[in-house]
């Protein structure tokens, strides 16, 4: 999923007139895809609004750890 899609759902996850944000887009081929993919997805219903597996959705990003940088040793390798 790309960033503009996930802000896509984050604007219908909190916004049920999120359309009127990207009104200037609706004639766009991303714009169209990407609600098309939402509704196959089962992301947002028929009417466009956020359903119970776009709130889990979220709730999985939201939850997501922040990612770490760990430094490790490469293997030393078998001079035998």
């Amino acid at each position: 999923m790309s960033p503009y899609e996930i802000k896509m759902l984050l604007n219908i996850y909190v916004s049920s007139r999120w359309e009127d944000e990207y009104r200037d887009l609706w004639h766009t081929d991303t714009w169209a895809r990407a609600v098309e993919k939402f509704e196959k997805d089962g992301l947002i219903s028929g009417h466009r609004q956020a359903t119970e597996k776009l709130n889990a959705y979220v709730k999985a990003l939201c939850g997501m750890p922040l990612p770490v940088q760990v430094w490790v040793m490469p293997k030393e390798r078998d001079n035998g």
